[in-house]
This record gives C-alpha cells, structure tokens and sequence, in this order.
C-alpha cells in the first residue's frame, strides 16, 4: 500500500477558493470522489486547499487545483469578483466546465498541463491544453530537463550593432556547465533600459530562440502590456484575448522575429514553440525551463512588475527591455513597473551576492538607437535636451497639473531607479569584457563609433 502524503495547494484569493470548491463544495467533493483523495478547502482563512492521499493521486488532484485555480484567478479579475455574492451561476458553470474536461484527462504523473489563461465569459472554457510542464519536486518528482528540439531556420548569424547588444546578448546566453555534464543558465534576470532603437527587443529574441534551439529552454514566451495612452480598455473590445494583443505584439514582438528566423510569429505559435501573453492573464502561472522576454515593460503597474518577475521557475531566464527614461512610458500618474524593478533589484545586487551573480544590468545610451536609423541618436538627444526656454514652459505645465506633486514624487523615483541601473551596468559589463573582447573588440568603447543599422537578410539596399 503506497503511503500516504499531504500538499496544501496555494490559491490566488479566498474567492477563487470558493470558485474552486464549487457551490457547497460540489468541486472538491468531486475531485475527492473520481481520485480517490481527501480534499479540504475550508481552512479558515488559510488561503490554500488541503489535499491527502497517495503521491499520485495526490499529484493529480493538486494539478486539476491549480488549473481550476488559475481560471477561477482570471475570472475574478476580469468580472471584479470581490467576495462569493458576486459569484453567479455563470461563474460556477465555467469552473465546472473546466473541471470535467481536466477529470477525462490522460494524467501523466511526470507532466503537469499547461493551459491558456486567456478567459472570458463569452469565449469557451474549453481550449485544449496547450503545452507541458514538469512535476513539481515539491511532490518527489524530479522536474525533467526539455528535450533537444529542432533547430530553427535562423535568416543570418547574429552580429551585434552595439556594445550593449552584444552585453544583453552575453547575459542572455551564458551557460555554465554542472556536476552532471549538464548544461544550464547563469542569468535568472536580464535588465535591458534605454531610449528607442537600440536593439533591446531585437536582441533577447534572438538570444531566446537559440537557446530554444540549444534545448536549453523548452519555450519563448513573449509578454507586452496591452496599456495604450488613450482611454480605451483593449479588455473591452471584442474579440478573443489573443486578438487583443495582437495590435500590441505585431509590431516589435512580431517584426523583429521576422527579421531572425524564417518563420511567422504566428506558425511559431502554431508549433506551440512560442505564447503570447498579457500580464493581465498571468495569476498563478509559473514558467519552467522557458526564456521569457517581458517587452515595453515601463508600461507596467508595480502591481504587474512584481507578479511577473516572481512568475520565473525552474532552468528559466526572464528578460525586461524597455524605456526606463520614461518618454516612452504610457501608464501615466504611476511609477512605471520597469523603473521600479530596477531600483529595487539593482540596488539589492550590492549587498545580495545571489542576485549580484544571477542578474544583469545594460543601459542602452541614446547613440546605440542608430542601430535603427543612423538618425535617430540625434533625435533622441534632442528629445531628451530640449532648449532651456522650452524647457522652462514644459516646467511651467507641469507645475499647473493638479497631480504635480505626484508627478514630480514619480519623476523623481523613476531617476533613482535610472540612476541605480547606471551604476549597476558598470558592473555586468565588466563581468563580460573579456568575451566581447574576444568576440566583437570593435565595440569596445576604445574603438566606437563604427554602430551600423540594421538591414533586413534578403532584401536589397541601396
């Protein structure tokens, strides 16, 4: 007889506990029934769902929990749930969709299953599983490395414009080899901030996709916030949540994958090689053996920026690349996630030797933007230095706003964060002198000023 084990599963908040109990708890008892576990969800205030039973079944019955958990998690946010009076029949009923498909389910005690959380009342709850993950060790399993996969079809080698592309790239793709023979990632967090151009998206996607080709990672998950700087709530308009996004990814995300391998965006998402997600769908999820880039991440809420940087498992690597300047910041009168990131985590590397040696800073300057257009460092710099009498009349409009103190508390956060990263990337670049100086010793700052725009493999220049 195997012997009995105890997990309690975490859940997202006590409403999304009751969602998943079902309505007097007709859920659980139904998991209890079909697995053959005992499952408690009332445990006063606790905010997790207790489970007994063989390792196995226990496995599985904490797995249909979290499933249920994530959609519950989704559904609270999307339709403001804020205690069980909001919940409505419709609400039960989805969760009890979901419930039923995850019990037909073939269970594999070595993977877990990985779903959409992309939810709403009118689209159906009913998607298949869209990926696996592996068992969490918490339960005795040993997490499994992904398989080598296919390598894909890269347009050129990769040559970096910059100086800092060629650090992001380094941080990115640094390995190091262990006691197994194994090979896995230094980095847990890359940091890539700066005006527009420079190659902060360009180059961590290249980066992902070779290090999914390497096997090193079984995944590329692209995650843009859907924040626009009109009024428009991109959750209100019709359509499918991926199609939400899409205005949002197509054009950085899904032009610069274009440019490194000789497929779509949307046939690496055919594949199941690559997701797409909005920040506003990733409660309760986490991200094993995946390369994450998190793009235009200055349009995050400190509320958004600290879920997803706490989404990272196991043999993954998560990269932000935005704009910590704040000229390209659309979430106005808050602190932008980015900057927030960078201030906390940066300044933690100086006392954190953990951090200090799993993270890295690069601070994209306004001359690395020629690495678009050999124009746009001018652009930026004057952008960025507007003539004193101007200067004093935007002043002048700030300090009419009703919200000036805020702005001006905001501001002055934002330039400590930016402050922090200019001292912290001294360090990441001196940790990866030596490898650009074996590789690229051109774009060593004794030999700069030779950046080159990008050109598109293929297609002709004049």
């Amino acid at each position: 007889m195997s012997e009995k084990i105890t997990n309690n599963v975490p859940v997202i908040s006590f409403v999304t506990r009751r969602l998943v109990a079902g309505y007097k708890d007709e859920f659980t008892n139904k998991i209890s029934h079909e697995i053959g576990v005992k499952v408690s969800p009332k445990t006063g205030q606790n905010l997790y769902i207790r489970i007994e039973g063989s390792q196995e079944a226990v496995q599985r019955a904490a797995e249909i929990i979290k499933l249920l958990d994530q959609k519950a998690g989704v559904l609270e946010s999307q339709h403001g749930l804020t205690g069980t009076k909001d919940v409505t029949d419709d609400h039960w009923s989805h969760i009890g969709v979901e419930l039923k498909k995850a019990l037909k389910q073939k269970f594999d005690p070595l993977k877990l299953q990985r779903t959409e959380t992309a939810i709403t009342l009118t689209d159906s709850f009913s998607k298949e599983a869209d990926g696996a993950a592996t068992a969490e060790s918490k339960q005795g399993v040993q997490k499994q490395k992904p398989a080598k996969k296919q390598s894909l079809q890269f347009l050129s080698g990769f040559e970096p414009r910059n100086l800092r592309q060629a650090l992001v790239y380094e941080a990115c793709t640094e390995t190091k080899t262990n006691a197994d023979g194994a090979k896995s990632l230094v980095n847990s967090y890359v940091f890539a901030a700066g005006p527009f151009g420079g190659g902060k998206t360009f180059t961590p996607i290249r980066a992902g996709f070779e290090l999914y080709s390497q096997g090193l990672v079984d995944e590329v998950i692209f995650i843009r916030p859907s924040t626009t700087s009109s009024k428009n709530n991109p959750g209100a308009m019709p359509g499918s949540p991926r199609a939400k996004i899409d205005p949002y990814i197509k054009g950085g995300v899904g032009s610069n994958v274009s440019k490194i391998v000789k497929s779509s965006l949307q046939e690496l998402e055919a594949k199941k090689i690559v997701r797409v997600l909005t920040p506003e769908f990733e409660r309760g999820e986490t991200y094993d053996y995946a390369f994450i880039l998190v793009d235009e991440p200055q349009n995050l809420t400190i509320e958004q920026a600290e879920l997803l940087i706490g989404r990272l498992g196991e043999g993954s690597i998560m990269v932000f690349a935005g704009d910590i300047g704040g000229s390209q910041n659309d979430i106005r009168g808050q602190m932008p996630g980015l900057a927030h990131l960078i201030a906390t985590q940066g300044s933690a590397t100086k006392t954190n030797p953990i951090l200090a040696a799993r993270t890295a800073f690069v601070k994209f300057t306004d001359e690395d933007s020629a690495a678009r257009n050999g124009i746009l460092p001018h652009v930026s710099h004057a952008l960025r230095n507007p003539p004193d009498a101007y200067a004093a009349f935007l002043k002048a409009i700030q300090e009419t706003r009703q919200d000036a103190k805020l702005a001006e508390a905001i501001d002055n956060a934002r330039k400590f964060g930016e402050q922090t990263l200019t001292e912290i990337a001294e360090k990441t670049f001196s940790r990866y002198e030596k490898q650009i100086q074996t590789k690229w010793p051109s774009l060593l700052p004794q030999h700069q000023g030779n950046v080159t725009p990008f050109k598109h493999p293929g297609r002709h220049h004049a």
